[in-house]
């Protein structure tokens, strides 16, 4: 299973804003990188791994992917548009629920979940993400109920800082271990949080 963090692509662009009329939107779209925008893209490639899908899957496959099926179009990915995408290119099942259920039911049956956590909000500091929404992935349901996680912006630390801490285990570079209320709380005002995926 492939572990890929975003903040080693400093240097790849990833051109986002393409619908944007903003001067300034545009100049910072046409700026941006994989560090800066790619956690959906880097999320993508480990469910890809996990799922152990056939071919090649890495981040400029994952980036072209945002750009064919128009998911760069705002600030980052937009995960509506990409997750389909990626589910189709691959020949995956797929379902978008805001149901933990459904996401304890794809844990439990070999399937890999891209969870859309919302970052800061008022009254909230975000546990994953303390700016904007990130994606995370769900690899699997541990013995003890909490879920296993691989973050594509992992920073060592990150998880103690603040309220944060006692929140999130860290086992290795990026995989670490939560529990399903805190990714209650980290995606309490998101639509649609949960992207799930199984093998066919």
């Amino acid at each position: 299973m492939k572990y890929v963090n975003q903040l080693d692509y400093p240097e790849m662009p990833y051109i986002t804003q393409v619908k944007s009329t903003d001067p300034e939107k545009i100049k910072i779209g046409l700026n941006n990188t994989v560090a800066k925008s790619g956690c959906g893209l880097c999320s993508a490639v480990m469910v890809a791994s996990r799922l152990r899908v056939d071919g090649t899957f890495e981040v400029e496959d994952a980036r072209q992917l945002s750009y064919d099926s128009g998911a760069n179009h705002s600030s980052g990915t937009d995960g509506s548009l990409y997750f389909p995408a990626f589910a189709e290119k691959f020949n995956l099942d797929f379902v978008n629920t805001d149901s933990t259920d459904e996401l304890l039911h794809c844990l439990r049956t070999g399937g890999a979940a891209i969870v859309a956590c919302t970052g800061n909000r008022e009254g909230y500091h975000g546990v994953f993400s303390d700016r904007w929404g990130h994606y995370i992935v769900a690899i699997s349901e541990e013995r003890d109920g909490r879920i296993a996680i691989l973050d594509a912006a992992y920073e060592e630390g990150n998880y103690e800082i603040g309220d944060r801490k006692g929140k999130v285990e860290t086992l290795e570079r990026g995989f670490c271990r939560t529990s399903l209320q805190v990714l209650i709380e980290e995606t309490t005002t998101r639509k649609l949080p949960f992207y799930l995926f199984w093998r066919k």
